[in-house]
């Protein structure tokens, strides 16, 4: 949202997906922490996840992807061709 493009019917959808996947790693993160009680060889995993994600996140801010418009081809008449076209057959006035 931040370096995307602004989107004409909002962004409840991106932020869905983002609540989504910020619960999920949440949960995937207390069961780390749950896991390395028994086990402190897994206390690595606890400082991993939350570093990855954070890595990832400023990957995505960094380099965004920016969707180029879609291209008309050239073999069709642009818009303002047609206009000209119409305007030409109106007859306006007396």
């Amino acid at each position: 949202m931040l370096s995307g493009q602004h989107l004409r019917l909002g962004y409840a959808r991106t932020i869905a997906i983002s609540a989504v996947l910020g619960f999920s790693i949440r949960i995937i993160g207390f069961a780390l922490t749950a896991s390395a009680e028994a086990n402190s060889a897994l206390n690595i995993f606890q400082y991993l996840l939350p570093l990855s994600v954070t890595f990832i996140c400023l990957l995505i801010l960094i380099f965004p992807q920016v969707k180029q418009r879609k291209q008309i081809p050239k073999d069709k008449p642009s818009i303002d061709a047609t206009f000209a076209g119409m305007t030409k057959n109106l007859h306006l006035g007396s």
